[in-house]
């Protein structure tokens, strides 16, 4: 406390302690400072922590839409395929059943198919039977059971057989039928071989062709009457011949006699 009329030291004057007022006040301003920095950085911290967190947070989320979304992509991209399967699959069964009707339905011109009385005919008529055994043997899917499939094979194949045989015999018939007429329309001098091959054919004729053996026998009958009336024409032809020689050797011998003039009268 001062007295009036005195000019007191200060205690820290009296003392000898320096004056650290402004100091302190400056190091507490430093500190508020410091501790306002501090707090700064904290705050700053907790923000850049929290918007780090926000954007993973959005991030995550992101990633979780995106995956949701690429899941619906899948799953609507897995129904289309599975529809446009379903209907590659409906579409494939009415082609089949289109191709199957379309196919049992060209077997029926099979039935009218008969032996024909021209072999080139036959012969195309089995090769078409048999290419259409060999089709079937290919789509066996075109049949709605093996029952159905096996015995339309066996029945086309059977067809095909009886046209091959009966083509065959006709082959031989019409063979034969040519080798007769051909000796037939010879004259009598091949009379023999038409008997020749009428005995080597006999068992053919007998069986198959018996209209033939009544055109046969004509036929050689007629041979033998044309060599008759040849025959008979040499006969007359040697027999005037033979005349002409008497009658030129009668004169002859009659001129060696004198009366050469009188047998030409």
């Amino acid at each position: 406390m001062a007295i009036q009329g005195m000019n007191m030291p200060s205690i820290a004057g009296v003392l000898g302690f320096k004056d650290f007022t402004q100091q302190l006040n400056n190091s507490n301003a430093g500190m508020r400072n410091l501790v306002g920095i501090a707090n700064d950085w904290a705050k700053m911290a907790s923000q850049q922590s929290n918007a780090e967190k926000q954007a993973q947070a959005q991030r995550d989320f992101q990633a979780e839409q995106n995956q949701l979304n690429r899941d619906f992509q899948d799953a609507q991209q897995q129904k289309r395929f599975e529809h446009e399967l379903g209907m590659f699959d409906k579409q494939q069964e009415r082609q089949l059943k289109n191709d199957a009707r379309k196919f049992r339905t060209s077997l029926y011109d099979f039935d009218n198919i008969k032996l024909s009385d021209k072999t080139d005919a036959n012969d195309l008529n089995e090769l078409k039977i048999r290419n259409k055994v060999q089709e079937i043997k290919d789509h066996p899917e075109y049949f709605g059971s093996d029952e159905e499939y096996m015995n339309t094979i066996a029945n086309l194949t059977r067809k095909a057989n009886e046209i091959m045989i009966g083509n065959k015999e006709l082959k031989q018939s019409n063979t034969i039928d040519s080798q007769f007429k051909e000796l037939r329309d010879g004259d009598y001098r091949n009379a023999q071989q038409l008997q020749d091959w009428a005995n080597d054919n006999a068992e053919y004729i007998k069986t198959y062709k018996p209209e033939l053996i009544d055109k046969i026998n004509n036929a050689l009958a007629r041979k033998q009457r044309e060599k008759a009336e040849e025959d008979m024409k040499w006969q007359m032809a040697i027999n005037q011949y033979n005349a002409s020689n008497r009658s030129a050797r009668k004169a002859i011998k009659e001129e060696s006699t004198g009366n050469w003039v009188d047998n030409l009268k």
